[in-house]
């Protein structure tokens, strides 16, 4: 990805499928810290693809 691309930035439901878990426990996960989030303007949460990567390794 160049420097100047914007994340690939991903929903809850996304990040949840790639955990295999719900995604109110990706939503608990940021709310306490664990995963990095970003809001967008309307006020969602939304995960760069690169943290949740990252994660699983």
């Amino acid at each position: 990805m160049p420097d100047d691309a914007a994340p690939e930035l991903l929903t809850a439901k996304e990040v949840a499928k790639i955990f295999r878990v719900s995604p109110s426990a990706v939503v608990l996960w940021a709310n306490q810290g664990l995963l990095p989030h970003v809001r967008t303007p309307g006020g969602r949460l939304r995960f760069r693809r690169e943290d949740v990567e990252r994660l699983l390794r």
